[in-house]
């Protein structure tokens, strides 16, 4: 599967203390966006983001927002939507209930990476009609939504 990094915005889902936004920014993204419902782990994340001191950053423009998942208005242009096992059950179902209605309101190219046990990843997307998996690995699936 190739990306073309720059056409899309990275949104990580729970993103803690900011590890994969650090990764992510090694690619050259639009735009990356963390998600975290923990005000302190989105502080901690933020002053990671500062004092980071690589040399590899392809993308600069990382925001990080202290709010809760299922209350995100996901960005109306292509996006990478990264999930490292961050909710479980109502809370898994009402974020993507949310994603599902942004996309309908505004149809874009969206892919989705799930990082997590596999009855986690199937529940989440896998068995839904409107995601079709491009990839699985023993700890991650790669996801496509369909028009």
């Amino acid at each position: 599967m190739h990306v073309e990094h720059e056409r899309y915005t990275f949104i990580d889902y729970g993103c803690g203390k900011g590890r994969a936004l650090l990764v992510a920014a090694e690619f050259p993204f639009h735009r990356i966006v963390g998600v975290e419902f923990a005000p302190q782990l989105a502080e901690i994340a933020k002053q990671n983001l500062r004092s980071y001191r690589c040399g590899q950053l392809k993308c600069r423009d990382v925001t990080v927002l202290a709010m809760d998942a299922a209350d995100f208005e996901l960005p109306r242009e292509p996006a990478v939507l990264f999930f490292f096992s961050p909710f479980k059950g109502s809370v898994m179902e009402s974020v993507v209930e949310n994603i599902e209605a942004s996309l309908r309101s505004f149809p874009r190219e969206l892919f989705v990476l799930f990082s997590g046990v596999p009855i986690m990843r199937e529940r989440a997307f896998g068995s839904r009609s409107k995601y079709r998996r491009l990839r699985r690995e023993r700890h991650f699936d790669v996801y496509q939504h369909l028009p």
